[in-house]
């Protein structure tokens, strides 16, 4: 399996502690996904089995575009239980996340940004945005900045946060060993493979000249 999307462009998983199906029913339910005046939905299946990690244009784009938004939604066969919504969108639907967990629903973020300018994200949505849990390393050319804020979960190792250069506070390094321990290994090859089927939402917006 190749590695290089660590280094190399970009990536936003969201991931909730839920079932595919049961996932598939909240946004399902949530005003303006599935049902929006501006675009066209349009949701394919994807077999059992196949390897996921490639299928999403990873040249990632803002909404209104006038590529379409790929959204992969898919039940890890390393991770029962737990649903990742994957989307092409520059900010990795992250105003769906925040209306989903303010809903109820458990959510975990991880970013990893390496074209133009790096920025790498960690982020939690607690359910009913109870408490919230974010740090992140951005680099604005003229300046690094690393940010936290919110308690610190079990998983974390605090004194990563106190190396002397920013960069190395967040990285996809630590993003990767977050997520695998919460038993979210991306380096692992099943984890983008599921054994239900995957879900690919295209959308395109109707005024693509916004």
């Amino acid at each position: 399996m190749n590695y290089d999307f660590l280094r190399k462009g970009d990536m936003n998983l969201n991931v909730f502690a839920i079932s595919v199906e049961e996932l598939l029913c909240h946004l399902k339910k949530r005003k303006g996904y599935v049902d929006n005046e501006f675009y066209d939905f349009e949701r394919e299946e994807i077999v059992p089995h196949t390897r996921l990690l490639d299928i999403v244009d990873i040249k990632y784009k803002t909404q209104g575009i006038d590529n379409p938004e790929i959204n992969i939604i898919w039940e890890p066969s390393n991770a029962p239980g737990f649903t990742v919504f994957r989307s092409s969108l520059s900010d990795g639907r992250y105003t769906l996340a925040w209306k989903l967990a303010k809903g109820g629903l458990d959510c975990y973020r991880f970013e990893i940004h390496n074209e133009a300018l790096p920025r790498y994200f960690f982020h939690r949505l607690s359910p009913y945005l109870e408490s919230k849990r974010v740090v992140h390393y951005i680099d604005e050319g003229s300046r690094k900045v690393f940010y936290q804020d919110g308690d610190l979960l079990p998983f974390e190792k605090p004194e990563y946060y106190e190396r002397k250069k920013k960069k190395d506070r967040m990285n996809p390094e630590i993003i990767v060993e977050y997520m695998s321990a919460m038993g979210w290994n991306i380096l692992d090859e099943n984890f983008w493979i599921s054994t239900k089927k995957a879900y690919k939402d295209v959308i395109t917006w109707k005024n693509k000249k916004l």
